[in-house]
């Protein structure tokens, strides 16, 4: 079946291949930082079966929704490695393109977050390979084909050391304090213009990171955060 499929993929046009396969440097992406997976201490990273994997074993995932999963960065504790899922953008120029704009847009909101001081640290957009790469390569080359890119976009974080207001709530550990946190992680979005349409107890975080040793509420999913324009609602008090 892998064969028949490599089999398939090699017979893409040349000039397709190469827009599937053009790496996530060469995408516009204004300023935002991009490093390759080497680079940020990911080698032997993959991914495979909707999982990341080190060493050809699954990794845990830390946290999982539907636009990706949140793994700890093998070689950094203070770093999280979030990864897009498979059901989110097909290896095909549409589905790949969609993916990556996505995934860029969120690197964005999580570097506006970041600057406001309601998210953690953004430390570089990267690509996991997929575990079957090499395969693929080999099998499209024998065809003088060059196989799609099945590698999927990825973000690298700052690490929140702490629990989310859920798990306070549910632990029976959530006090006034931690209430008063989240106010003023709501407070620096509006100072910043930034409006969240899907902040709830699950994706606000109470704690620290590497750069932050003061507890503080973050918002650690950045894909519903958008800015504000002059005609644009004023966030939710």
């Amino acid at each position: 079946m892998i064969a028949f499929l490599a089999f398939a993929l090699a017979l893409l046009p040349p000039s397709h291949a190469a827009d599937i396969a053009a790496p996530l440097a060469e995408t516009p992406i204004a300023a935002l930082p991009v490093a390759p997976a080497q680079a940020l201490g990911l080698s032997g990273m993959t991914w495979l079966n909707n999982a990341a994997n080190l060493g050809g074993a699954a990794l845990p995932a830390l946290g999982r929704g539907d636009f990706g999963a949140v793994y700890a960065h093998p070689a950094q504790p203070a770093w999280v490695v979030k990864i897009a899922a498979d059901g989110f953008g097909a290896p095909n120029p549409r589905g790949r393109s969609q993916m990556t704009r996505d995934m860029l847009a969120e690197a964005a909101a999580s570097r506006a977050l970041a600057d406001a001081q309601a998210g953690p640290r953004l430390i570089a957009v990267t690509r996991i390979p997929h575990r079957l790469q090499p395969f693929l390569d080999q099998m499209a080359g024998w065809f003088g084909a060059r196989a799609p890119d099945w590698s999927r976009p990825a973000l690298v974080k700052e690490r929140v050391i702490g629990s989310t207001l859920g798990e306070l709530r549910r632990a029976g550990k959530r006090t006034a304090v931690h209430d008063a946190l989240a106010g003023d992680l709501k407070a620096r979005l509006r100072t910043a213009g930034l409006a969240v349409s899907d902040m709830h107890d699950e994706n606000v975080m109470i704690g620290v990171t590497a750069s932050q040793a003061e507890a503080r509420a973050y918002l650690v999913d950045a894909g519903s955060v958008r800015g504000l324009t002059t005609t644009s609602p004023a966030p939710t008090p």
